[in-house]
């Protein structure tokens, strides 16, 4: 429904005018997983992983990939709940599954994440960004008898 969808995103054009940039930027990926539910829902089942691929498992090596996110907390990360790690930490799996998926992957391995927190001063005050980063190598697994792409 046309409708619908214009509606929805008149509502998130409406919200975001009250919202922070890396709120507004997180809806603009909701907007866009919308649009391609198909898509997103394989993203989201790629798996991301810290080791290598499985041992039983022929694979393609296809690229490393890297993602990097930030999250700020107004009151400083460190007085608060270890929430805005967490929050850093999910986006950037969420961006290396994204872009492993536009290479049609199956999967990530080997990542390594890593994490600084930047003292900022802004005009509410005090306030620290988690910053979290990370890369690994997308891989492509293949048929065990034809050793053509799954």
């Amino acid at each position: 429904m046309a409708g619908d969808e214009e509606w929805d995103d008149f509502l998130d054009d409406v919200v975001s005018n009250n919202e922070g940039e890396e709120q507004q930027r997180d809806r603009v990926i909701e907007r866009q997983a919308k649009k391609s539910r198909k898509d997103s829902i394989r993203s989201y089942k790629l798996a991301v992983s810290t080791g290598p691929a499985p041992s039983d498992r022929r694979y393609e090596v296809i690229d490393t990939i890297f993602a990097l996110d930030r999250h700020t907390d107004a009151l400083g990360w460190l007085f608060q709940e270890p929430r805005s790690a967490e929050i850093a930490f999910q986006r950037t799996k969420r961006r290396l599954r994204q872009l492993a998926d536009g290479l049609k992957a199956s999967a990530v391995i080997n990542c390594t994440f890593d994490y600084r927190v930047v003292p900022e001063k802004s005009l509410v005050g005090k306030t620290e960004t988690v910053e979290f980063f990370a890369y690994g190598t997308a891989i492509r697994f293949l048929d065990s008898e034809s050793g053509k792409a799954e």
